[in-house]
């Protein structure tokens, strides 16, 4: 902790600055009268750290603006606002003084902290990372980064690997994740091929299965051959209208929509959504849908674009010419843990395959 010079005995106002033992930022906040005001955040991501602090630093300094505490930036200042490049990211509206988050409210929130808190506490914590746009307002996170620390989690894990299992049945299997870390068994409908989500604040993503081809018990009144039931392995359009929701809600209540993920787990794959693109015009975005609008929209992502286009690039170009949606990104999870963003390249959007490093 620094302290400043309005420091108070009692309840401490200044700066708590977290940085690893070369001095590297990673966590702060700005705190008044024992309240958080703001969290820190920095400019450039880890990666870009080396090229920021290569260059020439004088023109940052002179763009850089003044630190409430330590005055205007100047090249050899010690202001750790000034020397990493952070910014405020202020936790309560207008960025009063008056009001705030109890500092002790660190202490007892996190993965197992548990607690009262609402949505907007739920990321305040010493490690709730303020690096690479970390904390309220990480859209600039890398998602790769995201998926990969998402499946190294111990509890994810094990809900990937049970569902990597359960893909031979006739029922789908699913799991809805919370805030708090916590996971809810999908409840499956009658029919098998569809489980309820149920919608809130509080839900940030999904994983589920798509099914084998199965035999349904019942022949072809014409042929008399069995009728067999061939899912699609592939995220479907009522998938991708339930991510939407999501990441609304998040936004709603200001959780960061970069965190909202929807996952199908399948014989032929493990793909993952993320949300990348820019949250304003969200609302924009029709997540309405009749049960007859959606057994049509499903009905042309089969027949216009997984038939003709195949799984991964029929799913792409649905986004992109059936609902409009851009901001929508696609990741295979390989099962050596390998992460492959699909995108659509060129005038003829043909599939490509990259690689997360």
């Amino acid at each position: 902790m620094k302290d400043c010079k309005n420091i108070k005995t009692e309840k401490f106002s200044g700066e708590i600055i977290i940085t690893d033992l070369k001095g590297v930022f990673l966590n702060g906040y700005s705190v008044n009268n024992g309240k958080l005001i703001a969290q820190y955040k920095s400019k450039v991501k880890k990666n870009k750290a080396s090229l920021f602090f290569s260059s020439s630093i004088s023109a940052f300094f002179q763009n850089s603006g003044t630190c409430q505490y330590h005055g205007p930036c100047y090249d050899g200042s010690e202001c750790i606002m000034c020397n990493q490049n952070l910014e405020e990211v202020f936790l309560i509206a207008g960025g009063s003084t008056d009001a705030g988050i109890l500092v002790t409210n660190i202490y007892f929130n996190g993965p197992s902290g548990g607690g009262d808190f609402n949505d907007a506490k739920e990321t305040i914590s010493w490690i709730a990372g303020g690096e690479s746009g970390g904390g309220f307002e990480d859209e600039e996170d890398d998602p790769c980064t995201k998926i990969a620390n998402q499946i190294a989690n111990t509890a994810f894990k094990a809900k990937l690997d049970l569902l990597k299992t359960k893909t031979g049945l006739k029922k789908e299997t699913g799991f809805v994740q919370n805030k708090n870390g916590t996971f809810e068994t999908l409840t499956v409908s009658a029919t098998g091929h569809n489980l309820r989500i149920p919608m809130g604040s509080t839900r940030i993503g999904y994983l589920h299965t798509h099914l084998d081809n199965f035999l349904n018990g019942k022949t072809d009144p014409k042929t008399g051959a069995p009728i067999e039931i061939q899912p699609i392995r592939m995220l479907s359009p009522n998938d991708v209208n339930t991510f939407l929701i999501m990441v609304k809600n998040a936004k709603t209540s200001g959780y960061p929509t970069s965190k909202i993920f929807g996952t199908m787990v399948s014989s032929s794959g493990t793909y993952t959504i993320r949300f990348t693109g820019d949250t304003s015009n969200l609302n924009d975005i029709k997540t309405d849908y009749t049960k007859e609008e959606m057994r049509e929209l499903s009905k042309i992502f089969r027949d216009k674009y997984v038939n003709k286009w195949g799984n991964e690039r029929g799913f792409l170009k649905y986004l992109k010419h059936k609902i409009g949606v851009t901001g929508i990104s696609l990741y295979k999870i390989k099962s050596s843990g390998r992460i492959r963003p699909l995108t659509l390249n060129g005038t003829k959007e043909k599939l490509e395959r990259g690689d997360c490093e």
